[in-house]
């Protein structure tokens, strides 16, 4: 085969009208799916919204001809060619929450100029739907390879990838595998992710309620509080960055937080809002007595690099 050829008509397929429309069909609808892995719905394992993902996936691997596999919606594959030995496309169909700030719908495939834009675009239904139409091009243009083509779509990346572990254990991996999931032109290293759950004692009595976050891999743009509170006027408050009271009834303060969503594998571009929470606690609510878990969280969820904790 001719390199250069192949590239050529590879981009002159990817530009005809029709595939284009085809493309970006089908990545809007793969965007319009808000798939976060969640809890084991019966048979889905990741929840019913990744098993929709994966039931897409599916779908479009049909309609285009491909042998498919639903591996207990762990994962699924979409195959191209008969040959043992394979070649693997590892991309992943599960997203981080999209949180706030939006300019665009996350969950709705926005257009402009060369940029798609929503939530999952660029990790990783885009790169899916890109090895999708390279094994269309392959096999509508009838190119002999001599290996087969498996395009693997988990559902598990974004937390822990136990995903591709479990295609290990029901399928032989592919003799080669790379994934588009990565900066060009490979990804060599990644970092680890720890889940613990860690135990700060019974809430102080003046806290009714707390909580902030939704996910491990995403630094939560919002927390909040309710605090057991009779006497504070919230209009007439100082402001706090990025704090603001609310008054649920005669007894009871409502403390929302707002910080600024990001993925946990870039924290420099978000602001931990629990961290901004246990900050306005420590600061303005709290006894001393009762401040040493909320020290902890300040510091934990503070700043990134562990200096705070003496770990960095």
């Amino acid at each position: 085969m001719n390199k250069e050829k192949i590239l050529k008509d590879a981009a002159e397929y990817l530009e005809r009208a029709d595939i284009k429309e085809h493309l970006e069909e089908d990545l809007a609808a793969l965007i319009s799916i808000p798939s976060i892995a969640s809890k084991r719905e019966g048979i889905y394992t990741f929840g019913s919204q990744c098993a929709n993902a994966i039931d897409k996936a599916i779908e479009l691997g049909s309609v285009y001809g491909f042998k498919t596999e639903n591996h207990d919606y762990y994962c699924a594959s979409i195959i191209y060619g008969s040959k043992p030995e394979e070649v693997g496309i590892a991309t992943h169909l599960d997203v981080v929450p999209a949180g706030n700030g939006w300019s665009y719908e996350p969950y709705r495939l926005t257009i402009e100029g060369d940029k798609y834009i929503g939530r999952g675009a660029l990790d990783d239904k885009g790169p899916f739907i890109c090895g999708l139409y390279a094994m269309r091009f392959l096999k509508e243009s009838e190119k002999k390879l001599p290996f087969s083509v498996r395009l693997i779509a988990g559902s598990d990346e974004e937390v822990g990838s136990s995903d591709l572990e479990y295609f290990s254990k029901v399928r032989t991996p592919p003799l080669f595998s790379f994934t588009p999931d990565a900066e060009f032109p490979v990804c060599i290293g990644e970092k680890g992710i720890l889940q613990v759950n860690i135990m700060l004692g019974k809430l102080p009595d003046i806290i009714a309620e707390l909580g902030g976050g939704s996910v491990s891999n995403a630094v939560p743009d919002y927390a909040y509080a309710v605090i057991w509170d009779e006497k504070t006027d919230v209009s007439t408050t100082d402001e706090y960055r990025g704090i603001k009271l609310e008054r649920l009834d005669a007894k009871r303060i409502k403390i929302h937080a707002s910080g600024k969503g990001a993925h946990a594998a870039k924290p420099e571009q978000g602001i931990n809002a629990i961290g901004v929470l246990a900050n306005y606690l420590n600061e303005k609510v709290l006894p001393d007595s009762d401040k040493k878990p909320f020290v902890f969280l300040s510091q934990a969820c503070g700043e990134y690099f562990g200096r705070t904790l003496g770990i960095s």
